[in-house]
């Protein structure tokens, strides 16, 4: 017990605002709970002298912003409640000491247990045997609960989720066929309560989180259409904590959705608001690995019928959930934003809520979000949207709209985005920057950055930028001009080095790939390895858009089921590419500009974790590929070695690489030096 004690005042005296937010505060908490699991307090005198120091570690690690020191708070919580180590006076004078907000959230974990209060507990845990209805509170520890998270994003309630996880399997089984079946009592028609969101509805708009009231008004207003049973299953009165807590609802939602693909019933679509509703508030509950995994995969498949339907979502529907899925896809980890890009992917490419609209969605997180990451996303996926369907995809209010951020915008990654939107919108209007101008009114400022860029990126420029005619976008290296004799116009240094670049590295591909195709494994299709590969799309010299094209080449290589010969000498030229850039050596790689190559690695310094991993899966890819008696691709092999090399040696590779991306790196180096076929080529053993 003193060594305990020793511990536990050290790691108090230790606990600051950093080391709270620190990825191993999870393993201490661990280590302790352990170790007073095999302390037993037998009566009062034998507890722990250092309660209260015991009760700040708790309190303080219930506040950290990792998920995974919040687990294990709890669970040190658990067993100090259990063998009464620490009394709940201790836990309320530190929880006093606590800013309100901070108070709401440990009182979820911690709530404050009157003399009363346990009585009432107690006459409960007596009248047990008593039968209770499905979803019924369970004790007045939830209803007070339950009253005092007004003002949290989701209903919150104390660790009583054995008993509501039991509660909700019974009532999964008695569900009807159809979880989602209407009911015959009158309620307003969707179209309706769409009009009425915002001015009269309880919902909030972006970038508001829906509050407890809310849910509640949500819970009554869907209990009128659907049976109790579900009603219990999808907003329990016990409440929602983590997206876990959520599985039970996934789960019913799928059912609905094969009920209404095997019976072809479209009834769910009346109440396709309130299930965005649901998803919405789902989404902004505390993370939880494999529910929120599941919770992506329902929402994925309810896209999927809604397409097979081919319905097509409104403003007011998009807009209850779209923009809080892209808010989370900014900060999530790198598997979920991929399966939540999709989704976007799925949503525009199927109609669902086509590109033509989904600007829509990505002007209102650009105007309303605090969260840099998100406002980035967003303009990335505008980016997109008018690539795709044009300048109408976001209109003249989302041009004002992306002016404006431009202009108050304090983050450089996020400034960059935004001038790319630009660049892409000058480009669809065939280069007039006046017609531009002249629809949003930006400041000089904005002005500024938008005619810089675009004379950076052969935007030929004639006479006054504020009276000239439309410009013509120079093209791409290497191919016809439609008018035959005439001269090009002029590009600038930038332009003509990536294009000589470009033009170097399309030559080297027909005299690699001659020498590729001996070394490539039996298994590879080479029917087509007699032309030479096909010419790349023709590329803006834009930092970002250069940096996704490689990134692109390469996970085609390493991710393509059918992969040709082809695709991995593109794969070993975009790595080779890479390299270039971030080589310090600059004699070797005269034909990239020295300022473009410093924006380059600014751009990689900013994916640094992706980017890392990418090029190790190359690697990883370039040994299992073909299996273990195939020849290995010895220039694949070298150039990811070299990249890998010059990536590790990059300024921000101490302060950004993290934990997951050393292991990828750790698993897939070992597993090529413990390769039997890398002793046979001097070359690979070398590199």
């Amino acid at each position: 017990a003193s060594s305990v004690e020793a511990f536990v005042l050290s790691l108090e005296s230790e606990l600051s605002d950093a080391a709270i937010k620190s990825s191993g505060l999870p393993d201490v908490l661990v280590f302790l709970t352990a170790k007073m699991e095999t302390l037993t307090a037998t009566n009062e005198q034998e507890k722990l002298s250092v309660h209260r120091p015991l009760a700040k570690v708790i309190v303080m690690s219930l506040l950290s912003s990792k998920s995974g020191s919040r687990s294990a708070a709890e669970n040190l919580l658990a067993v100090c409640s259990k063998n009464g180590f620490v009394p709940p006076s201790s836990f309320d004078k530190e929880i006093g000491k606590l800013l309100p907000a901070q108070q709401r959230t440990v009182r979820s974990f911690i709530p404050k247990m009157s003399k009363q209060d346990q009585e009432l507990v107690d006459t409960f845990k007596k009248a047990s045997e008593r039968p209770r209805r499905p979803g019924q509170m369970m004790s007045s520890r939830q209803t007070t609960q339950v009253a005092r998270s007004n003002t949290k994003t989701t209903l919150q309630s104390p660790r009583a989720s054995g008993h509501r996880k039991s509660s909700s399997i019974v009532e999964t089984d008695v569900l009807p066929d159809n979880p989602l079946q209407m009911s015959d009592r009158s309620v307003k028609p969707k179209g309706q309560r769409l009009a009425m969101l915002v001015k009269g509805d309880s919902w909030p708009e972006y970038s508001e989180e829906p509050s407890s009231d809310t849910i509640q008004s949500l819970r009554r207003a869907w209990a009128v259409l659907i049976p109790s049973t579900s009603i219990d299953v999808l907003l329990p009165q016990s409440g929602l904590r983590t997206h876990d807590d959520c599985s039970d609802g996934c789960d019913l939602l799928s059912k609905a959705i094969r009920y209404s693909r095997d019976n072809n019933d479209s009834s769910f679509l009346e109440m396709l608001d309130f299930i965005f509703k649901w998803a919405t508030c789902a989404f902004l509950l505390r993370d939880h690995t494999s529910g929120f995994r599941k919770l992506l995969s329902t929402i994925r498949e309810l896209f999927e019928r809604l397409d097979e339907l081919s319905y097509a979502i409104s403003d007011g529907e998009a807009l209850i959930l779209l923009p809080y899925l892209l808010d989370k896809a900014s900060v999530a980890k790198l598997q979920f934003k991929e399966d939540i890009l999709t989704i976007f992917t799925l949503v525009t490419t199927k109609k669902v809520y086509p590109s033509q609209k989904f600007g829509l969605v990505c002007m209102k997180v650009l105007e309303k979000s605090k969260s840099n990451p998100s406002r980035t996303l967003a303009a990335e996926l505008c980016f997109d949207a008018v690539r795709s369907a044009g300048v109408s995809a976001i209109g003249r209010k989302g041009l004002v709209i992306l002016s404006s951020a431009l202009n108050e915008e304090t983050v450089a990654e996020a400034k960059k985005v935004y001038i790319d939107v630009f660049e892409i919108v000058v480009e669809k209007l065939k280069g007039d920057t006046d017609k531009l101008f002249s629809a949003i009114k930006p400041t000089e400022k904005v002005k500024a950055m938008i005619m810089e860029r675009c004379v950076k990126q052969s935007v030929a420029i004639q006479g006054s930028p504020r009276r000239s005619p439309p410009r013509k976008i120079a093209p791409p290296v290497g191919h016809c001009s439609p008018t035959g004799g005439q001269e090009a116009p002029t590009l600038s240094s930038s332009a003509v080095v990536t294009g000589n670049l470009r033009a170097r590295l399309q030559k080297s591909k027909e005299t690699k790939l001659s020498e590729e195709l001996h070394r490539l494994p039996p298994s590879i299709d080479t029917t087509s390895a007699v032309n030479p590969p096909p010419t790349h799309s023709p590329r803006t010299t834009s930092t970002d858009m250069k940096y996704n094209d490689i990134i692109d080449d390469i996970k085609f290589m390493t991710t393509s089921k059918a992969c040709k010969s082809t695709d991995i000498v593109r794969g070993t030229d975009a790595i080779q590419l890479l390299r270039s850039f971030i080589s310090n050596n600059d004699n070797n790689d005269c034909t990239v500009d020295h300022i473009e190559k410093e924006a380059f690695r600014e751009k990689i310094e900013s994916d640094y974790n992706a980017c890392v991993h990418d090029v190790a899966s190359a690697l990883k890819f370039a040994f299992d590929h073909g299996g273990k008696n195939a020849p290995l691709p010895t220039a694949l092999i070298n150039e990811t070695v070299s990249a890998l090399t010059y990536l590790l040696r990059m300024r921000c590779c101490r302060s950004e690489m993290s934990e997951k991306t050393v292991e990828h790196l750790v698993k897939v180096t070992v597993s090529a030096l413990l390769d039997e076929r890398i002793h046979i080529n001097h070359d690979i053993v070398k590199a």
